[in-house]
């Protein structure tokens, strides 16, 4: 990986690593003299960030005109996981007569 980064919530390390976190990382990572540039293998567009559950990369393009730097672009991939399995109870008295 490029850099490694860890967030914390609620006083707790979280076990991956936040879509949010991860755009605003690579957008530091992209802009010379910031903490995250430094601290990186200098990414030159996708960065590789390593965080406690494994590697997320985030593809990024920074436009920096010396005055006003902009995030032109940050995509990423995410895996879907199952949220939630179980039964919703709905009461009769909200069904339509006719579905009874």
């Amino acid at each position: 990986w490029d850099l490694t980064a860890t967030c914390v919530f609620m006083q707790q390390v979280h076990k991956a690593y936040p879509v949010t976190g991860s755009i605003a990382t690579t957008a530091a990572a992209l802009l010379s003299g910031t903490t995250a540039n430094e601290a990186s293998k200098k990414p030159s567009g996708a960065l590789r960030i390593g965080h406690p559950s494994g590697i997320m990369e985030v593809d990024g393009a920074v436009e920096d005109d010396g005055k006003n730097p902009t995030l032109a672009r940050a995509a990423l991939e995410r895996t879907a996981r199952r949220l939630m399995d179980g039964n919703a109870y709905i009461p009769w008295s909200v069904w339509p007569k006719s579905a009874l």
